[in-house]
């Protein structure tokens, strides 16, 4: 659809969540595609930035406020 590869994204989303081991994940907002497909994977999430999930997923230029950014590790590909 309007030439973007849906595929090409939802597997690149599904690889890198599949490195992360089972467990609680939260996300900003405009992390929809990841909640999604790591919910259909079995992981416990929420929609909340919350400081009591093992991991927190957000876009790359999505800012951390300064008490949420306070109890995670930026990790990379």
């Amino acid at each position: 659809m309007y030439g973007s590869d849906v595929n090409g994204t939802g597997n690149a989303v599904l690889n890198g969540l599949r490195k992360i081991p089972k467990s609680t994940i939260s996300f900003t907002d405009d992390a929809f595609y990841h909640f999604y497909y790591s919910h259909k994977l079995g992981y416990n999430t929420s929609c909340c930035p919350d400081l009591s999930t093992e991991y927190f997923i957000k876009l790359r230029d999505k800012l951390f406020s300064a008490a949420v950014g306070q109890g995670y590790e930026f990790m990379a590909d």
